[in-house]
């Protein structure tokens, strides 16, 4: 029996069973599962479930907070459901089908459809970017020859991982909007191929195709894929069966390619240019505002699943700067904070058993993975969210003081992930500023939550 096997089995049964379910998909710490009959689904019952610290409702959709096993999980979930992409499903309507929609429910539609499109090519661009971490560290430390074979053979894969982002993305796009993944992954190797990037190809039909270094970008093959999907969408149900296998993909990436090379792609350049731009221009007029700000606010995001919309916007800035020098650092400061909270939760308790477990979930929250911290421990005590807030505001102004900034692009960033922090030329300096901010947050938020519920129970006893 797998370790996930009797979470399946009664997690299944909770969701109304497999023809309830529309979609299975896991970003680095829950399971997101989207069903059609809310009636169908026991929320309270799915809270019960082994090895299931947390479930957050959503619209249409529940996520199962399982912790860094969650690939596992999934891997266990689908085996023992049976669910296949494109099954048959219950269409009822659900009791909140006629609420109005508002800007949460199309944010977290927004955070449900990127996810799925980011995460599955995770494990490439961390490889990646440590290797190249470990790489630079070894060059610049252990006097390992930059032209030798170990030092070329790391660079492979770092190469492999970052310029051919295009086709991962238009993959796993093309796959989530419900299309063949191989008409986005074409695509992408369209922007990153030899006779596109040598120069060779400057007009086509007489309309000018711009030079644009297409290798790591985001926003290019995302609207390039969107476009496929119209055309997709478009004559797929108009070319008769026996011609689909030849007629489909001609069309649809014999004329994606052009409008991408020629208009969308120089248009999502532009956009991922000026995000930058903007983003450059409040770190350095606003940072002592946006740090705090954000790093206290990102547990929330992590709640409402708003934190997965910033996924592509933070794939831009490391394509733009070579650095985030936000999105990551808030990750790392609130991921802290909830760790640090929850220790001292811990040491507030006499039950053995609760200080124990809820400890365990500190270690993983210092380490990067927080919801068993934040959803087992810290949301049901006010006083701790507080002080999980002043630690991550502490962290903030430390961090926009140091100016840090991330070089790698991680999961669940944490004390764990402190390569991510070498920068291109293998210099330690901000991973030093990440520890002393990593500190500075462990302390500020464990003694403010330590302060915050002792006086809590010291009015309690009056």
């Amino acid at each position: 029996m797998g370790k996930y096997e009797e979470m399946s089995k009664q997690a299944l049964q909770y969701l109304g069973g497999v023809t309830n379910i529309t979609n299975i998909a896991h970003c680095a710490t829950r399971l997101r599962i989207k069903y059609a009959n809310k009636k169908l689904v026991d929320v309270e019952a799915l809270k019960s479930v082994p090895e299931v610290v947390g479930v957050v409702p959503k619209d249409g959709s529940v996520q199962l907070i399982i912790g860094a096993g969650v690939e596992e999980a999934y891997q266990e979930f689908l085996d023992i459901s049976g669910w296949k992409d494109g099954g048959e499903v219950v269409q009822v309507e659900t009791e909140d089908s006629d609420e109005k929609k508002g800007a949460l429910h199309w944010m977290n539609r927004w955070g449900n459809f990127i996810a799925p499109v980011f995460m599955p090519i995770m494990p490439a661009l961390i490889c990646g970017g440590m290797v190249l971490a470990i790489r630079n560290l070894m060059i610049n430390y252990m006097g390992l020859a930059a032209d030798g074979g170990v030092a070329q053979m790391l660079l492979c894969l770092q190469s492999a991982a970052f310029p051919f982002m295009t086709v991962y993305i238009g993959y796993t796009m093309a796959s989530q909007l419900k299309m063949p993944p191989i008409y986005g992954a074409m695509l992408g190797a369209v922007l990153i191929c030899g006779q596109y990037t040598s120069g060779a190809v400057t007009e086509f039909l007489g309309l000018p195709v711009t030079q644009i270094d297409y290798g790591g970008s985001v926003f290019p093959i995302m609207l390039g894929v969107t476009f496929e999907w119209l055309i997709y969408k478009a004559i797929h149900k108009y070319v008769p069966d026996v011609l689909k296998l030849f007629l489909t993909p001609l069309v649809v990436i014999g004329l994606a390619t052009p409008v991408t090379l020629i208009a969308l792609g120089p248009v999502a350049t532009w956009l991922s240019t000026y995000v930058g731009m903007a983003m450059g221009f409040v770190l350095e007029h606003f940072r002592f505002i946006a740090y705090p700000l954000f790093s206290m606010l990102n547990p929330y995001f992590v709640m409402f699943g708003l934190d997965k919309s910033n996924t592509a916007i933070e794939m831009a800035l490391y394509d733009q700067l070579g650095y985030d020098p936000i999105c990551a650092v808030m990750q790392f400061i609130s991921n802290i904070s909830v760790g640090a909270c929850a220790l001292a939760i811990a040491t507030t308790l006499k039950d053995k058993e609760k200080k124990g477990m809820i400890s365990g979930f500190g270690f993983t929250g210092l380490c990067g993975v927080t919801e068993p911290a934040f959803y087992g421990s810290i949301i049901m005590r006010p006083k701790a969210l507080i002080g999980t807030a002043i630690g991550s505001f502490c962290g903030g102004v430390v961090a926009a003081l140091f100016r840090l900034r991330v070089y790698i692009r991680m999961g669940c960033p944490g004390f764990l992930t402190l390569l991510a922090y070498v920068d291109n030329d293998g210099r330690l300096t901000y991973v030093i500023r990440a520890i002393i901010v990593g500190v500075v947050t462990v302390i500020c938020s464990f003694i403010a939550t330590r302060i915050l519920l002792t006086t809590e129970k010291g009015k309690g006893k009056k």
